[in-house]
Parts: structure tokens; sequence; C-alpha cells
């Protein structure tokens, strides 16, 4: 027996879509070669830092290594030259984050007049050239290897050791399922309903007897024209990888609650000469109680006014009442208790 009450009304917006991972990576090189190291297994799990995939890269190494040996002497060559190095030091760790831009006329001229004398002293040195050949050479070492930037788990492996593979070729995937992103089409007229962080109960149906809780995690601010829906996206936690990308879902959005009202089942609403009405059940006879009816959502309808006074306690029926008579005897089996 179904169970009513005095109670807040929650209201939902019913979507489904398609679960995705929290990141998903390609991962891919930029420069061409043959594999000396790539996993063999998908579904394992990696950690953050890794590695994934590295190219047969032995002349990129050995050519990174010389320019930080070339480095290291110009920075000791400046160093004994002149009396304060940490002014280049400062400057090579500026120019780390610093992008590259021409020098215009201005700097030219201030260089002609005798200023910025610590970057002309790096460059008579030869210490910036040696500063950029390391970072050149470290840049095209880096292009032959791919560390993990996040934990995850490896799917779709393309290749293996010693194939060739191309430049900017998906050699496998990385994936975060740590979260799951559903992705869902909610109709433009209820996206204004959907806010950030509203709660959400969402099942798949390839995991019957299986609710999971869920937040709303972003609204598309933009609605698509051609099918007048707004995309919102659900976080979903996925502890043991229940939830896989590509699975679809069922979701209902939490988007208002309706404080203390006298609510009965759907299930109990009849619509009789187009007129709501519950049977009320008093003294074991069943007896007309046209209604009005206020919110609902999928089980429960507010009550908000009715003919014969529907009070809370009283049981109401919700089994075989569509061809109910007036005053008739009833199973109290098949009636609903309001509280």
């Amino acid at each position: 027996m179904d169970t009513a009450r005095i109670a807040p009304l929650e209201r939902f917006v019913r979507t489904g879509g398609a679960a995705a991972a929290r990141r998903l990576l390609s991962v891919s090189l930029e420069q061409s070669g043959y594999i000396r190291q790539i996993p063999e297994t998908e579904g394992l799990s990696v950690g953050p830092g890794e590695l994934l995939l590295v190219l047969d890269n032995e002349k990129q190494k050995l050519e990174a290594l010389g320019a930080r040996t070339a480095l290291i002497k110009a920075l000791v060559a400046f160093g004994v030259e002149y009396e304060n190095p940490d002014s280049a030091l400062a400057l090579l760790k500026k120019a780390q984050g610093r992008e590259a831009a021409p020098l215009d006329v201005r700097d030219m001229t201030q260089v002609l007049k005798g200023g910025r004398q610590s970057e002309v002293r790096m460059a008579q040195s030869g210490l910036a050239e040696a500063w950029n050949n390391y970072r050149r050479a470290l840049l095209a070492y880096r292009r032959t290897v791919f560390k993990a930037p996040f934990p995850g788990l490896l799917a779709d492996i393309a290749y293996k050791k010693g194939q060739w593979l191309p430049a900017a070729t998906e050699a496998l995937k990385l994936l975060d399922l740590s979260e799951i992103r559903l992705h869902c089409d909610v109709l433009e007229k209820e996206a204004p309903l959907i806010t950030s962080g509203q709660s959400a109960e969402v099942a798949f149906p390839s995991l019957p007897q299986k609710t999971f809780r869920a937040r709303v995690f972003a609204v598309n601010p933009a609605v698509d024209p051609e099918s007048h829906t707004v995309r919102v996206t659900l976080s979903i936690a996925n502890p043991g990888v229940l939830i896989r990308p590509g699975m679809y879902a069922r979701a209902r959005i939490a988007v208002k609650t309706l404080p203390k009202r006298l609510v009965v089942p759907r299930r109990a609403l009849v619509l009789r000469d187009n007129r709501e009405l519950v049977f009320v059940v008093r003294d074991s006879l069943a007896q007309w109680c046209y209604v009005q009816t206020g919110a609902r959502n999928d089980r429960l309808v507010e009550i908000v006014s009715s003919e014969f006074n529907l009070r809370p306690g009283e049981p109401v029926v919700v089994e075989g009442h569509f061809s109910l008579a007036h005053n008739a005897r009833v199973n109290p089996r098949a009636v609903f208790r309001v509280k």
C-alpha cells in the first residue's frame, strides 16, 4: 500500500541522453616515427605522469643532452665574465613564459643607445643562443613522448610496438571515468527552470534496479534553433566504473519544491464529465469527491480543494475505480491512505 502525506512536492523535468567520460584525451604526437613503447591492454588503469607513448627518439635525446651541456657551459662563462649573473638568470626565467615577438624600432634604438645591457651581454656571450638551442632540442624530444596528464583508463589502442606512427595520428585514448557527464536536451520552455547545482536522478536501462544521484553541471545558454532545445550536462559519480561512455540514460531533474502540500497518487484521479475526482473511502464506501488539482510530478498530485473536504488521513481508491460506482463497497487493499 502506498502512502500519501502532507509533505513537500517536488517537480521534475524529464530528459535523457548518452553518457560521456569526464575527460577524454586522444593520444597522438606531433612527430612521426617508429613506436618504441605503447600499452598493449585496453582498460588498463594509469596514473598521472605515466608514459603512454614513446617513439624511437635516441637522436632527439642526444641532441637535447648536448644542448643542455652547451647551456651549462654558456652559463658558467657568463658568470665568470660578468659580476652580476643573476640578471641573466632572471631574464631566462622571464623568457620561459614570454611570447616570441620581433624587435621593433624602439627596441633597436634602446640597444644602439646602450640600453638593455643584460640582454646585450647574453647575446654577446652566446648564452641567449645556447638557451634557445636547448629549448628547441627539448621541444623536439618532448614531441616523441607522451605522458598521461591525469589518471584514467586506456581505450581504443590502434597501434603496436614497432609500427610506424604518422604525426598527429591517434594511437589510443585516455578516459577519466571517475565522473560521468550526461549530455541531455530539454525543451526551451523548461530550460529557465534548470540551474547549475540542482539534483537529479539518473537510471540506465543497462543497469536495472539501480538509480544514480546526479547534479546539474552546466546549462548551455544557447537554444538550438532547429530542435528548440537546450543542452544540459549532468555530473554523476562513478565508483566502480559501472557507467561506461555511450550508455543511454533517463534522467529527471528536480527543479522546484512546493512545501507542505496535500497530495494523493496520480493513479487515484478519475475523469468524469471532464472533471477530476477521487473516490474517498468513508465507512467502507467509495464516495465521489470532485477535486481541484495543482502541481504534480510523475507519482503525486496536489489537491488544492475538494467538494467533500478530503482530509489527511482518509483513504482513497487507487485500483479498479474507473468502473466504480458512488457508495460502492471497496477492498481496503486497493486504497491509498493519506497521513
